[in-house]
């Protein structure tokens, strides 16, 4: 349904777009709910909350994007004499840089969930009189935004429009660009902060496992830790094969060169694992997060339970 040739370098497979349909309905429906029982104010009102409300909220928009990118048929192209509306166009419609932004900018709200898990155990004194507070909280969430959109402004570049009906990667683009592309997904967007995630999650539970296990703010501590870490460990399995795949990708060795195609159903499927990352965040808030778990238990018995 997508594909119309307008974006004619990532142009999906046919039928693509009901698997992306699936996908951004599921995104949709699950952060809506995230996000109304913030709003509403059914879960506590305090920080971790805040960023998963921040987070919930991008991969909201993750979702709507997806649905107007790769369900629907494609914008058509600007009138040729306009070559301002032709690049922009190309360069932030067709690179789907919105959407990258956006992907983006969940890995630094990623980052910002697990410095207030961390500070919240290590340095609970500072987490109070100052990363807690709300212009700090503010600043931070503003800037996972900004560095998601800084992040990837490269992508804006390679797209260049192809005479009057189509937008196409620029070839005539130095190989060393695609490498830097390639090498920031997998080193700057993964790695690097799966280290650091990885390794203050650790140094978290060992600090929890030496408190008084009987202590009720320890295990509310565990558990909402357990669910932060949970986010993460999804991360993990969702974008490990799309970053290996891009990286081999922008290295271009001529002996995987046919496999390795930006139009492949490998590519598709390998990105349509990425995008279920957002779909698959509110299911792990619903079971293992206690905030959300006790009140979409209290609502599903109040509203759905025969005789209730």
């Amino acid at each position: 349904m997508a594909s119309n040739g307008v974006c004619a370098s990532t142009e999906p497979p046919d039928l693509y777009w009901v698997m992306a349909a699936l996908l951004s309905s599921l995104t949709i429906f699950g952060n809506i709910v995230v996000f109304g029982l913030n709003f509403t104010r059914s879960v506590p009102q305090n920080s971790t909350n805040f960023i998963i409300t921040n987070l919930a909220t991008i991969d909201l928009c993750i979702g709507l994007w997806i649905a107007l990118l790769k369900c629907l048929p494609r914008l058509p192209m600007p009138p040729n004499g306009n070559s301002f509306a032709l690049n922009v166009f190309c360069r932030f419609y067709c690179s789907d840089y919105p959407l990258w932004a956006l992907l983006n900018a969940s890995v630094f709200n990623l980052l910002l969930v697990t410095a207030d898990r961390y500070l919240s155990v290590i340095t609970p004194f500072f987490y109070k009189t100052t990363f807690s507070q709300q212009a700090n909280l503010l600043g931070c969430v503003a800037l996972t935004w900004v560095l998601g959109a800084v992040s990837v402004s490269y992508t804006t570049v390679a797209w260049t429009p192809s005479g009057v009906n189509s937008c196409v990667i620029d070839s005539s683009l130095p190989p060393t660009m695609l490498l830097w592309g390639g090498c920031w997904t997998l080193f700057g967007r993964f790695l690097l902060p799966t280290v650091l995630m990885v390794m203050a999650y650790a140094h978290i539970s060992y600090c929890l496992s030496r408190m008084p296990e009987e202590s009720q703010g320890n295990r509310l501590q565990k558990r909402v830790t357990l669910s932060c870490f949970s986010v993460v460990f999804l991360f993990i399995i969702c974008w490990l094969p799309d970053t290996l795949f891009y990286f081999i990708y922008s290295l271009k060795l001529s002996s995987v060169e046919d496999l390795m195609r930006l139009d492949s159903w490998m590519y598709y499927l390998v990105m349509n694992l990425g995008y279920a990352n957002s779909a698959l965040n509110p299911v792990i808030y619903a079971f293992i997060n206690p905030n959300y778990y006790k009140v979409l238990k209290v609502i599903i018995e109040r509203h759905f339970t025969p005789g209730a």
